[in-house]
């Protein structure tokens, strides 16, 4: 199994955890030393621009992290770096698009042979709350670990940017489409939605023409304008492909050193 994380959602999620729910910074070092591979994901320098550059609001209504919980996280990072666990920090890209990056590699180099001296059926496991990351879920043997059923919609694994941008995500500022809601999206057959697709990826309203739809969701999409906002709006929710070389160069494997963590969680009473 190889495990992977996105940093700041894994950690920002325990951190706000109380009693028992909560594993601590402590028991979060010791599971990267269980034998497994663990990778830790974290956003780069100026990691949003490039999405903003395709969406000019994507996630403009974020509140910055809290200044006590950025400094836990960076104890955290400190002492991964007395673990077995590798962190990954490419500057211009997002934790998830590194995430998505390396889910492809480990799938991809499975076929036909083995990865990292492991087996051909090798799971890799994916931890956050984040729906963008059922995506990964087209992929054999990967699990996503942290989105609830309830939290997963009526919804294909590869329609999920479709559905954000029709839809709307609050989380990352899509506004997605007037009228059109979850009863609108369940309405529609599997075949429909493929249509659609083509409709935007294709800015062809022609297509659009064709699906029944709610009437104002309908005609706001036949003005290519809406049509162009929700294209854009798919291309910054799919995962964008990360070169190989960028992201072997933001590699950092961890080297154990129990000694050194422990003084580490001390220093700052952990």
């Amino acid at each position: 199994m190889i495990h992977i994380y996105d940093g700041n959602n894994v950690m920002l999620r325990d951190l706000d955890k109380v009693g028992h729910e909560r594993i601590g910074l402590r028991r979060r070092f010791e599971l990267c030393n269980d034998g497994a591979v663990h990778i830790w994901c974290w956003d780069g320098r100026n990691h949003n621009q490039r999405r903003r550059d395709i969406y000019a609001d994507y996630k403009a209504q974020r509140t910055p992290m809290a200044e006590d919980r950025f400094a836990q996280i960076g104890v955290f990072r400190e002492a991964l770096t007395h673990s077995n666990a590798i962190q990954v920090e490419c500057d211009g890209w997002e934790a998830d698009d590194v995430v998505g990056a390396l889910v492809h590699r480990f799938v991809s180099r499975q076929v036909g042979g083995n990865v990292y001296g492991k087996s051909a059926d090798l799971k890799v496991k994916v931890y956050s709350n984040d729906l963008d990351y059922w995506q990964l879920m087209q992929y054999r043997n990967v699990i996503i670990d942290g989105i609830r059923p309830t939290g997963i919609p009526n919804c294909e694994p590869h329609h999920i940017p479709l559905f954000k941008a029709l839809v709307g995500d609050k989380s990352d500022n899509i506004k997605g489409v007037p009228g059109f809601g979850l009863k609108s999206w369940d309405s529609l057959s599997l075949p429909d939605r493929r249509l659609l697709q083509r409709a935007v990826d294709e800015a062809n309203t022609e297509l659009v023409a064709q699906l029944k739809l709610p009437t104002r969701a309908r005609n706001l999409l036949l003005d290519p304008a809406m049509l162009d906002e929700a294209r854009r709006a798919i291309s910054i929710t799919r995962f964008i492909p990360v070169p190989e070389d960028t992201l072997n160069k933001g590699m950092k494997p961890g080297v154990l050193n129990r000694e050194a963590a422990n003084d580490l969680f001390r220093r700052f009473f952990l």
